[in-house]
């Protein structure tokens, strides 16, 4: 048997040190994942996320209950038999369609004949009248030419003509069918206009497992939701050690409310500025956009 070599170490306890420096800084790494991910700005973004939903919903209600309910259901109950009257239409409705479809085809191949003949006129038309100025003896053969084309290319005028007023008529026909279910369709639409903006924007700001998924750690770089807001002041720079750069404002990533309406009784950091028409306000002669905040109240 051979002699083993010495060894100044032991292998099976450079195991156990290699496996518990690893989870010390695995455990380091998380922490730090964790430490940068929760930041308070997102904390405040998330909660303004949940206050304009509120708002919203409130102001869902009240627009629910400005709904005339006496209007809401005479339009429902004509936009029910609109739809049953255009459906007792659908076999007629389904055989004019066909016919349409044959119709743009006829169209097609008119409007192809017409051009083709059309270009040939023109052509002829324009030696003709070379060499007429010029007296050619050829003159001749182009008139006869013309005279030739000209009653041809009325005619294929006419039949593209007849062909497309034709298929306006059965378009008219077939759209009478449904012509009162999309009146009294856009009447319920613009009866429950607000309903409907409020809900699609209830839809679109809450939150949902995807945002959630997005704004998750290792992932937010893609499209998160909540992401530090700022404003490049132009005009405006810092000196850092001899180095100039523009201004950036950021002090929207949690003042969120601070240029729109309805926040007013609202806690901090989320309320409206006072004097909107004055301040921060889009139509204001000192715009969020342009001015920020710092330019009055300090800070970075």
């Amino acid at each position: 048997m051979a002699k083993q070599s010495p060894i100044l170490y032991s292998v099976s306890k450079t195991f156990i040190w290699f496996a518990i420096v690893s989870i010390l800084l695995t455990a380091c790494l998380v922490g730090i994942v964790i430490t940068d991910y929760n930041r308070e700005w997102k904390n405040y973004q998330k909660k303004f996320t949940l206050l304009k939903v509120q708002k919203s919903k409130e102001e869902l209600k009240k627009a629910e209950q400005a709904i005339d309910k006496a209007e809401l259901s005479k339009l429902q109950n004509e936009l029910k038999s609109a739809q049953a009257e255009a459906l007792s239409h659908k076999t007629e409705a389904e055989k004019l369609e066909k016919e349409i479809g044959l119709l743009d085809t006829k169209i097609t191949k008119a409007k192809n004949v017409y051009q083709g003949l059309k270009q040939f006129l023109d052509s002829d038309r324009y030696f003709y009248e070379e060499y007429h100025q010029n007296k050619d003896p050829r003159t001749g053969e182009y008139e006869k030419k013309l005279n030739e084309l000209i009653p041809k290319v009325a005619k294929a005028k006419t039949d593209q003509e007849a062909l497309e007023k034709e298929k306006e008529a059965k378009e008219s026909l077939l759209a009478g069918f449904s012509a009162k279910g999309k009146d009294t369709q856009k009447a319920l639409d613009k009866l429950l206009a607000d309903k409907t903006r409020l809900e699609k924007r209830i839809e679109k700001i809450k939150p949902t497992l995807a945002k959630e998924i997005l704004n998750a750690p290792m992932i937010d770089f893609v499209a998160p939701t909540l992401r530090i807001q700022q404003i490049v002041l132009e005009g405006l720079q810092d000196d850092y050690h001899f180095a100039k750069v523009q201004k950036v404002d950021r002090c929207t990533t949690c003042h969120l409310g601070i240029d729109q309406k309805g926040f007013e009784d609202v806690p901090q950091p989320f309320r409206t500025h006072p004097k909107l028409e004055l301040y921060l306000g889009s139509a204001s002669p000192h715009p969020l956009e342009k001015v920020g905040c710092t330019v009055c109240h300090g800070g970075n």
